[in-house]
C-alpha cells in the first residue's frame, strides 16, 4: 500500500479518536466551561475538533465556509475568561492538545519523508 493510501487511511481513522477525546476534554473534564464557555452539541463538538485537528489551510477554509454558510453564529458575543485551576481542567486541557498533536505529528512525518 502506498504511503499517501495509508496516510489517508491514518487520517480517517484518526479522527473519531480526536472527536472523542475532545467530548472528553471539552465536557467531561469541563475544559470549556472553565473557561467561560458553554458545553456543545454534538455538531459542535465535531466542529471543535475539526478546528483542532485540520492544518491551517483546513482551518481557513472551515472557518470560511461557516462564514457563509451561517454568518449570525459570529456575532454571539462571548466572554472567555481565564481557565479556573485545577487538575481536571489541565487534564481537558492536556487531551485539546493531544488532537492537536496528533495534527502536528502526522504532518511533520509527511516533512521528515520529503526530505530524504
Amino acid at each position: 500500500m502506498d504511503t499517501a493510501r495509508r496516510r489517508g487511511i491514518g487520517w480517517v481513522a484518526g479522527l473519531p479518536i480526536a472527536v472523542v477525546l475532545t467530548w472528553l476534554g471539552w465536557n467531561v473534564l469541563d475544559a470549556g466551561s472553565s473557561m467561560g464557555l458553554g458545553e456543545p452539541g454534538f455538531w459542535g463538538i465535531v466542529l471543535i475538533t475539526l478546528a483542532l485537528y485540520l492544518t491551517n489551510v483546513g482551518r481557513l477554509a472551515l472557518l470560511a465556509v461557516l462564514m457563509i454558510v451561517e454568518p449570525s453564529w459570529w456575532s454571539d458575543v462571548t466572554r472567555v475568561t481565564f481557565p479556573d485551576p485545577g487538575v481536571w481542567h489541565f487534564l481537558g486541557f492536556a487531551l485539546l492538545a493531544l488532537v492537536v498533536g496528533m495534527s502536528n505529528a502526522r504532518w511533520a512525518d509527511k516533512r521528515d519523508r520529503s526530505r530524504r
